[in-house]
């Protein structure tokens, strides 16, 4: 029963040492980080010629059975949907239909029965989307512990969904000390599993770049890693919302209210979100580690304690060894 009772104590032991404090890490203070950033858009120096593309009408190699549009290349400030400040996120257009609009003939915007009649459409795509650059400034923070760190003094890396790490092209930057965090499109996609914007949409026969889709890109800081609790580090990953679109619709008024041009946007909605583990070491926290493996020892001491006097053949030795009878004679 002793070897059974060293072998519990060991047991515990490792637990607390290789699962609690090594793997857990239930010596440190921990938070989930907080923080925001700033992000602009940028259009590639070079472009792509429109009978290259294949989502382009005019396309020159072989056939595909893609829909294809005009191609438009309009630059950064026509393709990036301004976002509110602060909201961690933007709105990159892939694709807009382009209605003309003017009120009904005869017709006032006082009267009820007064609405806009639809002229004409035009649909176009921007080509070189996946081409454009996505810049990032971010920081991060915690209230409890207390701590805060600019991403551009981090270092840092992009991961796919398999959790490895995606090489940057000419161009990119993560995670080198003193400059912005600058990302291809292309490879945000690619973190997210998407192979091109060209593939169907979710349960549509349409394509990504047409109906547009809604992407996560997570920050994730993290320090838990090594046991050096003093190195933070940060890695991109990507995760797309199956199933959503985002589109927006845009009114550009001429000279006057009767008539207008309304711009249906679809493209992608990127969503930043900073996330990840933070801990600094705290002695309180390694005190209730410490602790609760001592009600194991305690526990461990029962169970051993029942099985020798209750279980084992060899019980009612065990009980006489234990339980000592003595009698109180008067003198």
């Amino acid at each position: 029963m002793g070897a059974l009772h060293y072998f519990f104590l060991l047991y515990i032991l490792a637990y607390l040492v290789g699962y609690q404090i090594v793997w857990a890490h239930r010596y440190v203070l921990s938070a989930v980080p907080k923080g925001s950033l700033r992000v602009s858009l940028q259009a590639p120096s070079q472009r792509t010629p429109s009978g290259l593309l294949p989502y382009c009408d005019t396309y020159n190699g072989n056939a595909t059975s893609l829909k294809r549009y005009p191609c438009t290349y309009y630059d950064q400030n026509f393709v990036l949907l301004p976002s509110n400040i602060g909201d961690n996120s933007m709105f990159i257009t892939t694709r807009i239909t382009e209605s003309n609009q003017d009120l009904m003939p005869n017709c006032s915007i006082e009267e009820y029965n007064c609405s806009y009649v639809t002229l004409s459409n035009h649909t176009t795509y921007i080509p070189d989307i996946e081409d454009f650059t996505v810049l990032l400034d971010h920081f991060m923070f915690t209230v409890q512990p207390d701590y805060q760190a600019l991403g551009r003094q981090l270092s840092g890396k992009i991961v796919g969904s398999d959790g490895k790490e995606i090489p940057l092209s000419p161009g990119e930057v993560v995670g080198v000390k003193d400059e912005y965090d600058i990302l291809k499109v292309s490879t945000i996609l690619k973190a997210a599993g998407v192979k091109s914007l060209d593939e169907p949409a979710y349960n549509d026969t349409d394509s990504k770049r047409y109906q547009g889709l809604v992407l996560v890109l997570l920050v994730n800081y993290t320090n838990m890693h090594t046991f050096s609790l003093s190195k933070l580090e940060y890695f991109f990953s990507a995760i797309v919302i199956d199933g959503a679109f985002f589109k927006f619709e845009q009114t550009i008024y001429s000279k006057s209210i009767e008539e207008r041009v309304v711009w249906n946007r679809h493209g992608i909605r990127l969503v930043i979100i900073p996330t990840g583990n933070y801990g600094a070491f705290d002695f309180q926290t390694v005190l209730v580690t410490f602790v609760s493996g001592l009600g194991l020892v305690s526990v461990s001491t029962a169970v051993v304690e029942v099985i020798a006097l209750w279980v084992i053949p060899q019980k009612k030795r065990f009980r006489k060894e234990k339980i000592t009878e003595t009698s109180l004679k008067p003198d």
